[in-house]
């Protein structure tokens, strides 16, 4: 049972953390959340085998902490099927807000109040993100996102630039971050969970287009912050992994919701895929022949209609 640390009149807010291969980052992440000004009920989502005694699982690690809750999924369900397992625990457990973020992502003590602050400003916001920086640094990761639902792009906004004043100013956004989205729970209950079929990436992208259907904003909040260490447990964008599932991913997400002709923008998506691998061959050429399988498959299972975890 959740032990919260909340006052009566305070909100009830729950911290969702899916815990995957995440023992080097997940300690500084939970420590995070327990210096938060705003109290936080954290939930710990195991998203492992923990019968297979996996090293890499974080149970023993939550164990040391105080009033946090672990659950353990048996099974791999990926990050969407991870938070929307945190999500039917922190609803059943009456929260008024969650917060999701990832386990290698570490928050600022006043990160949680700025982002409950807007939301509750603006009741129309049905997802508010943070300004994130890479871990240790002031360079920026995340200060909003553009969508280009022609083209099927949806880069970060200062990504890689050293923050400054045009990064410090909250606006509306056409998605929101998978790394750190506070949700107001009434929300959620209208729009509903995450679509656990892309089980990696673009989940948000899709959730993101779902809440704007639904009459919601989308707000990146600049006075609140977090820190990443971009990518730890999946190994990123030049891994076989990443470019499977951002390759089926993104071709279910922008059939769905995409302004374009589908020949005109399966052309395009390909001719995106290609650049990709002249990048990778340019930084990491070994790379080359898994990452060419990786994409190709998921151009065949994404018109095979297959979807869900594949293992590398």
């Amino acid at each position: 049972m959740l032990k919260s640390r909340l006052a009566q009149k305070q909100p009830r807010i729950s911290a969702i953390v899916v815990g995957y291969k995440s023992r080097d980052c997940i300690a500084r992440c939970i420590e995070s959340l327990q210096k938060s000004t705003i109290p936080l009920d954290i939930i710990v989502v195991n998203n492992i085998v923990v019968n297979a005694r996996d090293p890499q699982s974080v149970e023993d690690i939550v164990a040391h902490f105080k009033d946090v809750t672990c659950h353990n999924t048996g099974d791999n369900l990926g990050y969407a099927g991870g938070v929307n397992v945190g999500l039917r625990l922190a609803q059943d457990h009456k929260a008024d807000y969650v917060f999701i973020m990832n386990p290698d992502a570490y928050i600022a003590p006043d990160c949680v109040a700025r982002l409950l602050a807007s939301v509750q400003k603006n009741p129309e916001i049905g997802i508010a993100s943070p300004k994130t920086y890479y871990a240790n640094s002031n360079t920026i990761w995340f200060a909003g996102a553009t969508l280009d639902l022609k083209n099927g792009t949806s880069p970060h906004i200062g990504q890689g630039q050293k923050d400054g004043p045009e990064f410090s100013k909250n606006h509306d956004m056409p998605r929101a971050n998978g790394c750190a989205m506070f949700i107001p729970v009434d929300a959620l209950q209208k729009v509903g969970p995450m679509e656990d079929k892309y089980f990696l990436y673009f989940e948000e992208i899709d959730w993101s287009l779902r809440f704007h259907k639904a009459g919601y904003r989308i707000r990146f909040v600049a006075d609140a912050h977090v820190w990443h260490a971009a990518s730890t447990s999946t190994g990123g964008f030049f891994t076989p992994l990443y470019q499977y599932y951002t390759t089926r991913n993104s071709l279910a997400v922008f059939r769905q919701f995409g302004e374009s002709p589908w020949p005109a923008f399966l052309a395009r998506h390909i001719i995106q895929s290609c650049k990709r691998l002249l990048n990778i061959a340019r930084n990491q050429p070994r790379n080359i022949p898994g990452v060419t399988g990786a994409i190709i498959l998921g151009y065949f299972d994404y018109t095979r209609g297959r979807f869900g975890r594949h293992d590398f």
